[in-house]
């Protein structure tokens, strides 16, 4: 796994985390409605397992997986609930979509300089 696939797969946690914090937001008064969250990228990468890359065209072709990762969602456990039986805390979720920005932001950041290191050491 390479730089770029990692700071791509944590982009792509990080809006679903953004996502799904927006959506917790979005039904803060829906009567019954439960607190979503989404697994740790740590958890996720951890889980991931090491894959071969085909660096030639003389090498053995790979079912390598395309496509967009997705995370497991779940219901947050929370002990705070409103007497509709909603569990969902503003500030909490405005605090996540916040971290899910700025890792967003610092991921692209990286992924423009480990670009731009790339295109001048195959300049030479």
């Amino acid at each position: 796994m390479n730089v770029f696939d990692v700071i791509s797969r944590h982009v792509n946690w990080a809006g679903q985390r953004y996502s799904v914090a927006a959506a917790n937001v979005a039904n803060v008064d829906s009567p019954g409605y439960r607190a979503k969250e989404i697994s740790d990228f740590e958890l996720e990468m951890n889980d991931t397992a090491m894959r071969l890359m085909r660096t030639n065209p003389g090498h053995m072709s790979l079912d390598g997986q395309t496509g967009d990762q997705t995370y497991d969602v779940t219901d947050q456990k929370s002990i705070d609930e409103t007497h509709s039986g909603n569990n969902v805390i503003v500030e909490n979720e405005m605090k996540t979509i916040g971290d899910s920005a700025r890792a967003i932001s610092s991921d692209t950041a990286l992924y423009k300089l480990f670009h731009r290191m790339t295109i001048a050491a195959a300049k030479g």
